[in-house]
Order: C-alpha cells, then structure tokens, then sequence
C-alpha cells in the first residue's frame, strides 16, 4: 500500500494499513522466523541422535515435517509475511509453491507420526505393523498425497505465467477455480488425519485413566510417558486445528471488481463498493495467514517432541517393531 492512500470517513481502509503495519511484520520475523528456524536446527538434531533409525517412520517423519515443511514454511515467512504482498513476477512461482505445499508435506508427516504414536497406545499392533511396514505404508501414501497437490499447484502457477491477453477479464475466475481444486482436498485430508488423531487420544486417554485408578506401582513410569504423549498430542491438535481454519479461510480470497455488484465503472481507490471488498479480502489473507503459520508451528513443534519422547521410550514398549 503506498502511504498516503486517499481516506475519506466513509472509507474503512483498517485491514489495508494492517497489511503493512510495522509492528505486525516484526511480529512474523522476531517470533514465527526464530521459531521455525528453531524446528529445522531441533529436527537436524533428532535425525543425527537416530541416524541408525534412518528406515523407521520416525526418521521419515522427522524429515518431512522437520525439514521440508519447516524450511518450506520459513521460506514462506521470509517471502509471503503480510507487507511482503508485493509479488514481483521472477517470484510468483516461488510464492505460490510456499503457500500450497507446507501444510501438504505437514499432513504427510502427521501420518508417520500417527504411525508411530499408535502402535505405543496399542502395542498389539505392533504385531504386524513393523517399522518396515509402517514406512512402505507412510511413503505409498505421502506420494498418493503429494505428488497431485505437486501438480495441481504447478498447474495454479503457469495460469499466470502462461496468461494471454484474452484471459485477463477471467484471470480471477480461472485462479480461484484452480486454488479450489488444491485447497479443500487439502483441508479434507487434514481433517481425516486430525479425526484418526483424535480417536487415538481417546484411546490413549483411556488407558492412562485406567492406570491411575488402578494404582498399579510397576505401570507409574509408564504411566507418565503415556499422559506426557497424551498431552503432546492434544496439542497437535490444537494446533493442526488452527493451521485447517487458516487453509479453509484462505480459500478463494481473490474477487474479480470488474464484475462485483455495486463497484462503478470507474471503479478507483475512492470506491466504496471496491474499497468493502478490498477490506474484505486483506482481512481473509491477513487471518488465513497467521492461523497457517502459527497453527502448524505448534503442532510441528508438538509433533518433534513427542516423536524424541517416543523413541526414547520406544525400547521398552511392545510397539517397538525390532520387538515385536
């Protein structure tokens, strides 16, 4: 926004000035740049201290949420942090791939964890589920996820690279058609992996309640692990929650002026019509935005720390596949 934007009182222009608001910038490079700098150097870590574990879902998990998706979404916070709006053309391409792939390389990596985490609820599935096993099944569907959203965006991004002059009166149109083909599969996926969480936190629930009234003294080490993973992954929850409401918010937030019900044919910064739909749309982008990226940091963060708390404990449990 270039300051000194026309203002008159019956112009609202608050989520436009938001956008490029000093103190909200700041915000996303003090705390969310630090932070998910910080899951990339914690997952370098992890994968070091389990290097001998490279073939077991942990590791892949590891990797995909701690590297790909954390350096992803640090890109994405370098380059797409609002007042960063200005998507200059030799970017495009980059940004697009920012916004769409994190929270898909994150789903993928939430369902090696969820691999993981529920043959320690259950160590009866650890029977047949091994650690080859769980991985052949983590990868089979981390490509089945991955490789169309891949596409799909590919296909979002040359809709601008490949545009002619004739498609400019339904560039908005074609954009929000193709986003809508990326966008709710993702949600939809995410919500299915969340759901397969939450019945796991049920179970897991369960048993750390039956536990404790039971009062048995061998099962209190146990025990404990269990409510530590137990409120672990509540909190990815919580925060997977939050990152789906900013990618359902964020769907179809581009509106074509030319054609909306009450601008007039001058359109301009001074139309009151356009300026409610411009103020519309930045506060979409603006709440999308921090929802994504605050949301999947807490629960990639969430999700490393169970993942180190269940190797370490991994040993004595029956779920443990060299055991089973």
């Amino acid at each position: 926004m270039v300051p000194g934007l026309p203002e008159t009182p019956t112009l609202d222009r608050t989520y436009t000035k938001m956008a490029n608001n000093y103190g909200l910038v700041l915000s996303y490079y003090i705390i969310a740049f630090p932070w998910s700098l910080f899951i990339i150097l914690f997952a370098v870590y992890l994968l070091i201290k389990m290097r001998s574990s490279i073939l077991k879902p942990t590791y892949s998990s590891i990797i995909l949420e701690g590297l790909v998706a954390g350096t992803i979404r640090m890109l994405e916070i370098m380059y797409v942090t609002p007042g960063c709006f200005l998507n200059a053309s030799f970017l495009h391409s980059l940004v697009v791939y920012l916004d769409e792939l994190a929270p898909v390389f994150s789903s993928c990596s939430s369902l090696f964890a969820f691999l993981v985490f529920v043959r320690i609820v259950e160590p009866k599935i650890g029977r047949f589920m091994t650690d080859g096993v769980a991985t052949i099944i983590g990868w089979l569907c981390t490509c089945a996820f991955a490789a169309p959203m891949i596409w799909l965006t590919w296909q979002y991004d040359r809709a601008i690279l490949d545009m002619k002059a004739e498609d400019i009166p339904d560039l908005i149109a074609l954009l929000n058609r193709l986003e809508a083909r990326i966008e709710p599969p993702l949600v939809g996926v995410s919500i299915a992996i969340m759901g397969l969480y939450f019945l796991m936190a049920i179970a897991l629930a369960y048993k750390v309640f039956s536990v404790t009234t039971s009062g048995a003294s061998d099962n209190i080490a146990k025990n404990k692990q269990m409510g530590r993973l137990l409120l672990l992954i509540l909190v990815q929850l919580f925060g997977g929650a939050i990152g789906v409401a900013g990618s359902a918010m964020g769907i179809s937030t581009q509106v074509a002026t030319a054609a909306a019900p009450g601008v007039t044919e001058a359109g301009g910064v001074m139309d009151p019509e356009l300026n409610k739909i411009a103020e519309n749309s930045t506060f979409k982008l603006l709440v999308s935005f921090g929802l994504k990226e605050y949301g999947y940091l807490i629960m990639g963060t969430a999700q490393l720390v169970a993942l180190n708390s269940s190797s370490s404990s991994s040993s004595s449990s029956a779920a443990a596949p060299s055991q089973a």
